[in-house]
């Protein structure tokens, strides 16, 4: 075996080796939105295409990943791409009628944010409903 043969093999298993660990990542992909824990959730259902979602994710990504409120108590804070993510979204179990959907789930119970879309909206809102 000449040592471009070699080389030749050796690139093609790494090539092998990464498309078999995209397939096991992806149907691995642990469910973040449905973590048990005691921390509320606040969600964004957005698509691409979408003007008023190129708005406000600017907005909502200024809260990072885990909000804390002003009382002391931890929000999670997630973004889920309405046309890439369907499967999560249908998970939900809520009705989506337009984007951008954004969502409290607090105590065990999901409702819709109807506020203004901006950071300082969306923390007092946070604020005073978690």
């Amino acid at each position: 075996m000449t040592p471009l043969n070699m080389g030749i093999i050796a690139v093609l298993v790494i090539i092998v080796g990464f498309i078999l660990y995209k397939i096991y990542k992806h149907f691995t992909k642990k469910d973040e939105s449905f973590a048990f824990n005691d921390d509320a959730v606040f969600r964004l259902i957005y698509v691409d295409w979408c003007g008023h979602c190129a708005h406000a994710k600017p907005e909502f990504d200024l809260l990072g990943k885990l909000y804390t409120t002003s009382s002391g108590k931890n929000v999670v804070i997630e973004k889920i791409n309405g046309d890439s993510q369907r499967d999560l979204v249908e998970k939900l179990d809520v009705d989506v009628r337009g984007y951008p959907t954004i969502l409290l789930t607090a105590n065990g119970v999901t409702k819709k944010y109807n506020g203004e879309r901006t950071y300082e909206d969306f923390k007092n809102y946070l604020d005073q409903n978690v």
